[in-house]
């Protein structure tokens, strides 16, 4: 580093072409927990929870086979808007 001094007298630091600044230490920073949420869609008007594509099938896959919060899109054929399950809906609270 070179110095120089300024009208008032007091010393200035300048920096010599092509030096560099100091460098920050390299450190390791841990990242946040990341959720990829799971995405089923009902595309079957079945009531029976192993056909995939079902309402029940897609319940059961998001309760007990992916963990954490999951979605469940509609899109079954205009044919086919009214679900009827083979029993009654078991609700499961977290």
């Amino acid at each position: 580093m070179a110095s120089r001094h300024d009208r008032a007298g007091r010393q200035q630091t300048t920096a010599r072409r092509g030096s560099r600044p100091a460098a920050a230490p390299i450190g390791i920073e841990p990242l946040e927990s990341r959720t990829l949420l799971a995405s089923y869609t009902v595309t079957s008007p079945s009531g029976d929870r192993h056909v995939q594509g079902s309402l029940p099938w897609a319940v059961f896959q998001s309760n007990y086979v992916t963990k954490g919060p999951d979605v469940i899109r509609f899109s079954l054929p205009a044919a086919a808007r009214t679900i009827h399950p083979n029993r009654a809906a078991r609700i499961k609270s977290r």
